[in-house]
């Protein structure tokens, strides 16, 4: 049984899922080397069973990029307080899956200068760019 199948079947309301980071390929002066990027989320599926939840999020990368699904279900919401406190976070990459932002999610981000929402963003919830200094949001 692959690692999706098995992840598959273990659905339920308490259960939560890991993915740690991967591999992202640098060109600095004609010399490519590899970096490994510490970002580290917990998943959760959604009451609808269809999709998934961002819950947490540990890391200390200045530019996030959030997954477009998990164990091939669509990314669509980001918990509340995900990015809480993270003034590390220069950009944060956004699949076109999101359709949920939570509360405070965005709090604290004072590196945060540009955020470009993703279009099938439907729901904004309250406070989520508190304490964040960002100059656009688009």
């Amino acid at each position: 049984m692959n690692s999706s199948t098995a992840a598959e079947s273990m659905w339920g309301a308490s259960h939560e899922f890991i993915h740690r980071g991967g591999v992202h390929v640098e060109n600095m002066s004609g010399l490519v080397r590899k970096v490994k990027i510490m970002q580290t989320y917990t998943f959760k599926a959604n009451d609808d069973g269809l999709s998934i939840a961002v819950m947490t999020y540990a890391g200390d990368e200045a530019h996030v990029v959030i997954p477009d699904q998990y164990c091939a279900k669509p990314i669509t919401v980001l918990y509340d307080k995900l990015f809480a406190g993270h003034g590390e976070i220069e950009d944060i990459r956004f699949p076109d899956t999101v359709t949920d932002l939570g509360e405070f999610v965005f709090d604290g981000c004072t590196a945060l200068k540009h955020i470009e929402l993703p279009a099938s963003l439907k729901y904004l919830w309250g406070q989520s760019f508190a304490r964040c200094e960002a100059e656009e949001i688009a």
